[in-house]
């Protein structure tokens, strides 16, 4: 049956949830499953696990239990359309996409989120998500895109905001290895073991060190990434080939409160490594003052953000190990189990080094 992972619902909703698909008979029986009791946030948000591109629309919030009951039909609807809803991928790599997506409908389901944290926006008069989404390629992430400016519509017209490592790493030699010791010179990465950063004030965080060879308190962040801000037109279109590279504005927060050192990279590159992946896109939610607290949401191996002139350079990079035949595969080509459902052992990958 379809299982629901109720990380999210409360008892009330979960019996209404249960008996929405009693109407079609076409739709199995939802299978609600809560591993304890716990309290919720809500507004929370049921997501089609099976589907992954946005124009499917298969995320929905749900606002509050009394709204739950006040829209079963509503409800209904909508799960039944997400069951049957095949996707069709459009773009230039077509046929390679539907592959993909076709196996991951093999396994249907439906999941239930909590919110994720709100930061206060002075530039946008509210209080909203902040997402990034993080291309790694090759285990390495490239860029951290923040989510959502187009819907914000404030302050300086920014069409894209982008973060890449930066001078940083001109202060400490480099990438970090396993010990934190600092590693030698590949630029500004993050290390697996190093002070044992953990979750912290909302959880969500990730168990890895800073790999830097310094302690957190002498490491200037501010130098620790690039940002490149794209404006838009005035008729509303991305610039895409002239970014600003001195964007001071309130986004800027990422940065300089070490969220991508201490949590963002380290988290999107370990979850690449998990799925053995050659390219994946992380989505990850942060939450200012709290830069080791971020929060995995989704991701995405088909996306359709748009990287300005990067995208040529992230074709180039995934593409050169295939040509030079330089990559390995790990640990075999035959997994016991679907890459997406790998643990650290099936990839003999040590645990305690990922988390």
């Amino acid at each position: 049956p379809t299982t629901i992972l109720a990380a999210a619902v409360a008892a009330a909703a979960f019996t209404k949830l249960s008996n929405l698909s009693r109407i079609r008979p076409s739709l199995p029986a939802l299978h609600v499953s809560s591993p304890q009791p716990l309290e919720y946030k809500w507004p929370l948000f049921i997501k089609a696990c099976h589907l992954t591109m946005g124009g499917a629309h298969s995320v929905k919030m749900l606002r509050s239990p009394d709204w739950v009951q006040a829209h079963l039909g509503e409800l209904r609807e909508w799960l039944q359309r997400m069951w049957d809803y095949v996707p069709d991928d459009g773009r230039v790599w077509r046929d390679a996409g539907n592959k993909l997506t076709d196996e991951v409908l093999r396994t249907k389901g439906f999941m239930i989120q909590e919110s994720a944290p709100l930061s206060h926006n002075p530039e946008a008069n509210r209080s909203h998500v902040v997402e990034l989404k993080v291309e790694v390629v090759w285990g390495r992430a490239y860029l951290a895109q923040v989510n959502g400016l187009v819907d914000l519509d404030f302050g300086p017209n920014l069409s894209s905001l982008q973060f890449f490592r930066g001078d940083d790493a001109d202060q400490d030699g480099g990438g970090g290895d396993d010990d934190g010791d600092g590693g030698d010179g590949d630029g500004g990465g993050v290390g697996d073991d190093g002070d044992g950063v953990g979750s912290e004030g909302g959880g969500g965080g990730v168990g890895a060190g800073n790999g830097t060879g310094r302690t957190l308190a002498t490491i200037d962040y501010s130098r620790s990434a690039t940002i490149e801000a794209y404006p838009r037109m005035a008729d509303g279109t991305p610039q895409l080939m002239h970014p600003s590279r001195t964007y001071d504005g309130w986004y800027k927060f990422i940065r300089d409160e070490g969220h991508l050192e201490l949590c963002v990279w380290p988290l999107a590159e370990q979850t690449a490594r998990l799925a053995a992946i050659d390219e994946i896109r992380i989505d990850i939610f942060v939450s200012q003052g709290q830069p080791r607290a971020c929060l995995l949401n989704e991701d995405s191996i088909s996306s359709g953000a748009q990287y300005m002139g990067h995208g040529m350079y992230l074709a180039k990079l995934w593409s050169e190990p295939y040509l030079l035949q330089s990559y390995t595969v790990s640990p075999s080509p035959q997994l016991p189990v679907r890459v997406y459902e790998a643990t650290a052992a099936d990839l003999n990958i040590n645990a305690d080094v990922l988390l």
